[in-house]
Formats: structure tokens, C-alpha cells, sequence
């Protein structure tokens, strides 16, 4: 009688979090997130309140290293998720940023894609001292 194998996890398994967030403002839609996070850092984003400010100081405060991000912001057309999620046809203009955060050793510990309607969002950028680069080595690809 052969048996089922056993239940093993390799030590190289990464487990994830993912997490879809439709963000209203007056009750609009107005930006659709996807985040994919390494377990250890998603499990907290399930504690984090988003009307209780930043998740980056929520994060750093719960002792994540968060070191460094690289951005990507470009335009794209809706799909048909996105359509049905912020209440735009197929095929509207949406602005995209996307966003890999990466701790003290270059791991990996979140990737984002975020959907903004224009004409909804001002978006305002305040990065942490850890994640901010001087002036002069800011630049746009």
C-alpha cells in the first residue's frame, strides 16, 4: 500500500500576502492598490488601521527594516477588473504607480501596483529619512 507523501515545506518556501484595496474619497472610487507582501511584513499590514496615518511609520515602528523603494509611475488603460473596481469603462486613462520595497539585505518585501482615477486623487509623497535620498541623486526614469 503506498502512502500519500508527507506534508514538507521547503526551507526555501516564501509564503505571501496579498492584499486588494479599493480606496473611496466622498464615497467615489478613486484608486485601486494591489500589494503583495513577504508573510512576516503582510501579517502586520493586517493590523495596520489605514485612518491611523502611514504604513511605513506603522511598519518601521514594528521593527520591519524598510530601507529602500523604487518607483515606477506610468499611465495605463483600465482593464476590466479595474473598470468594475473604480467604476470607469474599459480602456480609461488610469495613472500607475508601482512600487518594490526591499529591507537592509535587498530582500524583497513588498510589491504594489496602484490605480488612480485622475481627476480624484492629489497624491503627496513624505518618505521616511531611511527611504529618502539626497536631492541631488533623485532622478526620474
Amino acid at each position: 500500500m503506498r502512502r500519500p507523501p508527507k506534508n514538507r515545506t521547503s526551507p526555501r518556501a516564501i509564503r505571501f500576502c496579498r492584499w486588494c484595496v479599493c480606496g473611496r474619497l466622498d464615497g467615489t472610487p478613486a484608486l485601486l492598490e494591489r500589494s503583495t507582501f513577504i508573510w512576516d511584513v503582510g501579517r502586520l499590514r493586517m493590523e495596520f488601521d489605514p485612518d491611523a496615518g502611514s504604513l511605513n511609520h506603522f511598519l518601521l515602528a514594528t521593527g520591519v527594516d524598510l530601507d529602500s523603494a523604487r518607483h515606477r509611475v506610468d499611465a495605463v488603460a483600465a482593464d476590466v477588473e479595474d473598470a468594475e473596481q473604480l467604476g470607469v469603462p474599459v480602456g480609461s486613462p488610469l495613472l500607475r504607480a508601482c512600487q518594490i520595497t526591499a529591507d537592509s539585505t535587498s530582500r524583497i518585501l513588498e510589491s504594489a501596483d496602484v490605480r488612480y482615477v485622475p481627476g480624484h486623487i492629489l497624491d503627496a509623497v513624505a518618505d521616511l529619512p531611511a527611504l529618502v535620498a539626497p536631492a541631488s541623486a533623485v532622478a526620474l526614469a
